[in-house]
């Protein structure tokens, strides 16, 4: 199996000032704006001008959004429900550049990764930490065929399914719970 430096199969950007003008048509994603199942909460509210953005940063289908700042490391695929968008200052973006990776299947293992010692032992900072940028190029990360590469995504999305219908049950449980102890009070 071959092993590659993040840097080697993606481009690796982050964040560009841009300045608010009148005529808003682009929308600053930042951390907050997603549930702890990295969700989008909220239907984003265009803040910035498209004009005034380098082309380059604008987010496209099935980038990877590392949030690498604060007390909740993560990566997600950036879907284009949330078009157009700039990713805040919280994410460095990985672009995949190689086509034997399938995005998907880098963004789960940057999930693991983003948890994992080599990361931790790389955190800088107290109040806001942070993980650097050249340590994300240089993480390295086995690339098995397209084919086993598809299997883990499937897996790993049965598991969120499982996760997501546990959670429910779990929740209806706890509201029958409360209100039959409110019903024989």
């Amino acid at each position: 199996m071959k092993s590659s430096k993040i840097s080697d199969i993606a481009e690796i950007q982050w964040w560009v000032y841009v300045r608010s003008r009148k005529g808003k048509d682009l929308s600053l994603l930042n951390a907050n704006n997603f549930d702890e199942r990295w969700i989008l909460k909220d239907e984003l509210i265009p803040s910035l001008t498209l004009r005034d953005c380098p082309p380059q940063h604008v987010l496209q289908e099935n980038d990877i959004l590392l949030v690498t700042k604060g007390s909740r490391f993560l990566a997600s695929i950036y879907k284009s429900i949330y078009w157009p968008c700039v990713a805040s200052t919280a994410f460095l973006v990985l672009r995949v550049k190689e086509k034997n990776i399938i995005p998907d299947y880098l963004a789960i293992l940057m999930n693991e990764a983003l948890h994992s010692s080599y990361f931790k032992n790389r955190t800088r900072g107290t109040s806001l930490p942070s993980i650097q940028r050249r340590d994300v190029a240089e993480y390295r990360i086995s690339i098995p065929s397209i084919e086993k590469q598809q299997t883990i995504i499937e897996i790993f999305n049965e598991h969120k399914l499982q996760t997501k219908i546990y959670n429910n049950l779990t929740e209806k449980k706890h509201s029958l719970i409360h209100s039959i102890i409110l019903s024989s009070s």
